[in-house]
């Protein structure tokens, strides 16, 4: 009769790695797609070879991103991960599968014959007679401020807005996009300055969401389903970078009392540049 749960693992197990308390930084596959509340990779590990046995079943109830999961599989163990948020499952499936990298370049090749055009048009500049795509464009209390765009060498030009890039950039509305996005309210959450009045389509230029709109348009078409999911998991691991979140630290200012000041504004990144 078991009279413990952990009664069949040898009592030499818990000597049999010492756990580091150290925690490193996110590297390699856990640099891939940003998920807060990440557990460190290295101590998971310490701790499931500390006290599982390979071939051993490591369950997560609530896996969130998956490290556990993970090392549990890189270490021979059989991971078993639960969580009631779908991103969960979708960044661990990702990080422990295997794919035909050849096929990946193909499925990509094809995505950006698709798409990329249409997306670089989007972000057209105009300067003496020539055209470049612009990389990030600097938003003030709802204005273009600023352009940087690169003229095909390593310098990159900044330059004041003209015009037709102000038109351009409002030229597209949210109810101009036909292609699906994500138009739900929030969910109430004081916490994080969440209400209901806040559609998820509020964290994105007309501009750069209809770019998405087209790139998420052209993985739906992938008939495999694991290699449809991966390219689905680089999507969402690259959005943040396409939204009204990102901003930039222009310069650094300090005041009599030594405080720093940030002068900060909104910037916008081409969805095909990220």
């Amino acid at each position: 009769m078991q009279t413990t749960l952990f009664e069949n693992i040898k009592a030499e197990n818990n000597s049999r790695k010492e756990i580091s308390y150290h925690a490193e930084s996110y590297k390699g596959l856990y640099a891939m797609h940003k998920y807060w509340g990440k557990k460190p990779f290295n101590i998971m590990a310490d701790f499931i070879k500390k006290y599982t046995n390979e071939g051993d079943i490591v369950l997560d109830p609530f896996c969130g991103s998956g490290v556990s999961i993970s090392e549990a599989v890189f270490n021979a163990r059989k991971g078993l991960g639960v969580d009631i948020n779908p991103s969960s499952i979708l960044i661990t499936k990702n990080v422990i599968k295997t794919f035909n990298c050849k096929r990946i370049l193909e499925l990509f090749s094809e995505i950006e014959s698709a798409v990329k055009d249409e997306i670089q048009e989007l972000y057209l500049v105009e300067r003496d007679g020539n055209r470049y795509v612009g990389q990030n464009f600097l938003w003030e209390q709802g204005r273009i401020t600023e352009i940087r765009y690169s003229g095909g060498s390593r310098k990159k030009h900044v330059v004041a807005p003209k015009q037709d890039d102000i038109e351009r950039a409002n030229e597209l509305s949210y109810e101009s996009i036909l292609k699906f996005f994500p138009n739900q309210n929030f969910l109430h959450n004081s916490r994080i300055n969440a209400n209901r009045d806040k559609k998820i389509s509020d964290l994105f230029t007309p501009r750069n969401l209809y770019a998405l709109s087209l790139l998420f348009s052209e993985i739906e078409k992938i008939k495999d389903v694991d290699l449809r999911d991966f390219f689905k998991f680089c999507f969402t691991g690259s959005i943040g970078q396409a939204s009204k979140m990102v901003f930039v630290i222009k310069r650094r200012n300090k005041s009599k009392n030594g405080e720093v000041p940030l002068q900060i504004e909104k910037k916008e990144v081409g969805s095909w540049v990220i």
